[in-house]
């Protein structure tokens, strides 16, 4: 089995997998929240694809109808309450409403 890297160490990230493609969302640097959408591509390298607005780690993240939901996670300023939808055909990240509460480190599934 092949090892795969990241063109950056990133910890606290989410992934999910959309048309035949790995996507990574937010993490931790070491130093600092990442805002990056990245896909994993041709020879285990990523692109980033996107940015989320702020940087954030343990956010849920699932797909449904072709597009990428990121809900909650911890941003520099606490948990997060925003749900984002990033829709891969135009890169774009939008703000599409807000979890009741805060909340991080919970999954989220598409039903």
């Amino acid at each position: 089995m092949a090892e795969a890297w990241l063109d950056e160490a990133l910890s606290d990230l989410s992934a999910v997998h959309l048309r035949g493609g790995t996507y990574l969302v937010g993490g931790f640097t070491g130093t600092q929240y990442a805002s990056a959408i990245l896909r994993v591509g041709a020879h285990d390298r990523t692109t980033t694809v996107a940015r989320l607005p702020t940087g954030m780690r343990y956010a849920g993240v699932a797909t449904t109808g072709g597009k990428i939901y990121v809900a909650g996670g911890v941003t520099t300023h606490g948990e997060s309450r925003a749900i984002y939808e990033f829709d891969p055909r135009g890169a774009t990240v939008v703000r599409i409403g807000s979890l009741p509460r805060p909340e991080a480190h919970a999954a989220l599934a598409a039903l």
